[in-house]
């Protein structure tokens, strides 16, 4: 399954690692779009 994930700017942006890391463990191909604040929360190497 592929799976979109959109990621905004607020500190739930670290929820979104520990919901991307169970898809990826499920087998699912993920694609992560995080807006310029997120980035302010979680680096761009995180999503990657």
């Amino acid at each position: 399954m592929h799976v979109v994930v959109g990621v905004g700017g607020g500190i739930a942006a670290y929820k979104s690692c520990a919901l991307i890391r169970k898809f990826t463990e499920n087998g699912h191909q993920v694609r992560v779009i995080p807006t310029a604040s997120a980035l302010e929360f979680v680096g761009r190497a995180t999503f990657e």
